[in-house]
């Protein structure tokens, strides 16, 4: 059994994509012959969401390091309550560089000189990034220790979307340039989210074509959906979300769709529900139309689940519904929670843009309705189509399980022990 030092910032019992994928990861290496010692963040004074489900995940003879620091996100917080949103940027780009979560690396080092005391057989380092500071650990453990490491992007650093919005000075753009390329023309290996990543990555930094990569997106487990409840046609046509919305993500267009066709009387407000499941307020998602009295009786809003509850709720469901915003960059946006959704069985309602990876996959898994994001009349048109095979209790799907089955965490795994092993050195 190889070991490796695997150290991913969020891991159970914190919640969220981050977290499922670390410790599936962790979980199904075993199986190729990869032992992983875990560094983490300590959850306990941080803004993570708790997931004690996924705790089940995590093999009995893995070792945890947790290391606690101080979470600068509750202060930015504060700081944003009292509309100081300049002073936040300030210190984002001057102190807190490159994200909040920096100031675990400190703490981090410390416990890694600890853990290479206690674990002198460990052949390689795996980091999983955001956040992209973790990534710096790579070089001080290659510097002091001589074993290799190997980046992963679950995101893109410098061009993600997320960030899009946000007029970062050049100064800190160049910084953080900086940075990456130092780290990457050091690292043994890259995983990357997709292929496009890939490719835009090696573009920008050639460098990167000759390193050994694998391309894993998220994906799903099968144990999270055994025992789950089949299907029931319901009174009222059930649509759920899974997750949380975020500042240029609220889904505007879908509320315009549901508003137009229940005023229209194409859809009956009593026959059905939109049920959104996470960390959300119904004043964020809905915005200006909070005072519907259509969409007030329709969406309905319940908080953080956990991750099987989730899985466990998909399989109920009439329909799930995914939601990408368009614009730049939005094209390449695979969101994890669209690989528990194929899995699921159930059909899928995406709004996301129509030529994007995401809508690629669901035509090819053949799981789904596809409305592009910035099409009202799309959206109201696949809209109008799933009541109607609703009311006559065809909507169903056929879904394609042997395209669906490449995005196993255990095949994922298998990849990825791949090339763990060929970044491992000979001694």
């Amino acid at each position: 059994m190889k070991k490796i030092l695997y150290i991913t910032y969020y891991f159970p019992p914190a919640g969220g994509i981050a977290s499922i994928r670390a410790v599936k990861h962790v979980k199904y290496l075993r199986e190729f012959g990869i032992e992983s010692v875990v560094l983490a963040v300590n959850i306990g004074w941080t803004r993570l969401p708790r997931d004690k489900s996924l705790l089940a995940d995590i093999p009995q003879s893995t070792t945890i390091h947790r290391v606690s620091h101080p979470d600068v996100n509750w202060l930015f917080k504060l700081l944003y309550g009292l509309k100081l949103c300049r002073l936040v940027n300030w210190l984002r780009w001057n102190i807190f560089y490159p994200e909040p979560e920096c100031t675990w690396l400190s703490f981090a080092k410390r416990r890694i000189s600890r853990i290479m005391r206690d674990h002198g057989n460990i052949r390689a380092v795996l980091i999983s990034s955001g956040p992209f500071s973790s990534l710096d650990l790579g070089l001080f453990i290659k510097q002091r220790y001589g074993i290799d490491y190997i980046c992963e992007f679950r995101d893109h650093w410098i061009d993600n979307p997320m960030r899009l919005h946000e007029s970062y000075p050049r100064k800190v753009l160049h910084r953080e340039k900086l940075k990456q390329d130092m780290i990457l023309r050091d690292c043994a290996g890259v995983v990357y989210l997709t292929a496009k990543m890939h490719q835009e990555m090696c573009d920008r930094m050639p460098y990167l074509v000759t390193k050994p990569y694998q391309i894993i997106s998220n994906g799903y487990d099968e144990v999270d959906f055994t025992g789950s409840e089949t299907h029931q046609y319901q009174p009222r046509l059930r649509m759920v979300y899974f997750g949380s919305f975020y500042d240029h993500q609220q889904p505007d267009i879908l509320w315009r769709a549901i508003s137009h066709l229940t005023t229209e009387g194409i859809i009956d407000q009593n026959t059905m529900e939109v049920q959104i499941i996470g960390n959300n307020t119904p004043r964020f998602v809905l915005r200006s139309y909070s005072r519907s009295p259509y969409l007030t009786r329709i969406v309905g809003f319940s908080g953080f689940q956990s991750h099987r509850l989730s899985c466990r709720e998909m399989m109920k469901a009439d329909i799930l519904l995914l939601y990408i915003a368009g614009g730049r960059q939005s094209d390449f946006v695979l969101t994890g929670k669209l690989f528990s959704y194929i899995r699921s069985g159930r059909p899928i309602l995406a709004i996301v843009p129509e030529n994007g990876l995401a809508a690629e996959i669901i035509r090819t898994s053949k799981t789904g309705f596809i409305a592009d994001s910035l099409d009202i009349d799309a959206i109201c048109q696949q809209l109008s189509r799933i009541y109607h095979l609703w009311q006559n209790r065809s909507l169903d799907i056929n879904p394609d399980w042997q395209y669906i089955a490449q995005f196993s965490n255990r095949n994922h795994a298998d990849k990825l022990a791949s090339l763990i092993y060929s970044c491992i050195r000979e001694s």
